[in-house]
């Protein structure tokens, strides 16, 4: 049996000015708004305003953003489900 990958992911903010992140696999999309991340958690969606690269490093893990952080939520990867009102249940 194939030992359990060890996760390494941890993350530090620092006033929500700069976040440094480890365990980040890929970076999937950003802008000066937001980045959309792949952990070895899953994946991290972060928002804010005039985000920045500091440093990246794939091969260590390693990102480390600049900006003002607004937050941030975690998604396993499965698409959302959109809970509909009752009119959009009403014209399925």
């Amino acid at each position: 049996m194939e030992a359990a990958k060890e996760k390494k992911h941890a993350l530090k903010m620092n006033i929500r000015k700069s976040l440094e992140l480890s365990g980040v696999v890929s970076v999937e999309r950003f802008d000066r708004d937001r980045f959309d991340l792949q952990t070895d958690c899953g994946a991290l969606h972060i928002q804010g305003q005039n985000l920045h690269i500091k440093t990246l490093n794939l091969e260590q893990g390693l990102l480390i953003i600049e900006g003002y952080v607004h937050g941030m939520h975690y998604t396993d990867g499965r698409p959302v489900k959109k809970n509909k009102t009752w009119i959009g249940k009403m014209f399925r």
